[in-house]
């Protein structure tokens, strides 16, 4: 089956274009979630998204946003310092160095966002209860409810490239890590969770590539060390932003993290052979340096129809 990522031509492409426009038109969720399974052209990636993951913008949402940038203005957190700090770590970059202002924006809102709290799927930490004078509770802190790891700021990088409005970028970003970024950040025996992600991928080479897991044993090298950030950050900074949305197309066709797990379990297969030829860590470390030329489609589809992976 053709997919976007893999299968470029024009007339293909065209005719997922014009696809998604009649999907769109028919207004149905589940529709453009079996749309995305196979790819979201470019063009129609924010609309698609804001759709599957019901985050489109009403007058609503835009004072909702208004409100929160007066809240970012007016009230100074203690852990803005850190925000920033990390937003300009991420921003080294020269894809993301241009959307400094977007980032610093869109994360500082969310951080201060009390619906996010509401609406995420797994509380990834135990909210911290803030008290006032007397030991009166105030609330969680920071409102959002969820503490600023390192690199958070990275969940947000790629969806710079998704829309020129920072309304559309944070509602949109809002809801694909509610939904399903959380879980990669909570701790438990939750199937879509970081331990269930790890678990898979160990699954997955032990299964469709022995040879690799015992040379890597011989050498005691452990690739999930390899392998965690690829997950853990939803391969922001390993991939190109392209290959990262084709992996996020396919979360939201599929509902499922899933694929990080076995898109990592395919990048190993993919340079099997380069293991292999491994005999020590450094020269292991050397292989996964830099991804950043990988096509990752093509690669998954290899892994999936060699493997017979259902």
């Amino acid at each position: 089956m053709r997919q976007i990522g893999v299968d470029e031509e024009k007339q293909f492409v065209d005719e997922r274009v014009t696809m998604g426009e009649r999907l769109l038109n028919k207004d149905y969720q589940p529709y453009l979630v079996q749309y995305a399974k196979r790819g979201v052209p470019p063009s129609l990636r924010a609309r698609v998204y804001k759709k599957i993951l019901y985050a489109d913008i009403t007058q609503k949402e835009m004072d909702y946003f208004s409100s929160l940038t007066d809240y970012n203005q007016g009230w100074e957190f203690c852990i803005d310092d850190l925000i920033l700090s990390d937003i300009c770590e991420i921003c080294n970059d020269d894809k993301y160095f241009i959307f400094q202002d977007i980032m610093e924006a869109c994360v500082c809102l969310f951080f201060r966002d009390r619906q996010v709290f509401d609406n995420l799927a797994v509380k990834p930490n135990a909210p911290f209860v803030a008290y006032g004078p007397h030991d009166k509770p105030l609330g969680i802190y920071p409102p959002c409810g969820v503490i600023p790891v390192q690199h958070f700021s990275s969940y947000f990088a790629p969806f710079c490239y998704i829309s020129d409005q920072k309304e559309e970028i944070y509602f949109i970003v809002r809801a694909f890590y509610c939904k399903y970024l959380c879980h990669l950040q909570t701790i438990s025996s939750h199937p879509q969770g970081i331990v269930s992600m790890c678990k898979l991928f160990e699954d997955l080479l032990q299964t469709y590539e022995p040879e690799v897991c015992y040379h890597l044993n011989l050498l005691n090298i452990n690739p999930l060390k390899t392998v965690f950030p690829w997950i853990y950050y939803a391969f922001v900074n390993v991939l190109e932003v392209q290959e990262i949305y084709y992996l996020y197309d396919r979360i939201l066709g599929f509902e499922s993290l899933e694929i990080l797990a076995i898109a990592s379990a395919a990048i190993f297969s993919f340079r099997a052979n380069m293991i292999i030829s491994c005999q020590s860590q450094d020269e292991f470390d050397e292989l996964f340096l830099d991804l950043s030329q990988l096509k990752i489609t093509p690669i998954l589809q290899h892994f999936l129809f060699s493997a017979g992976v259902n």
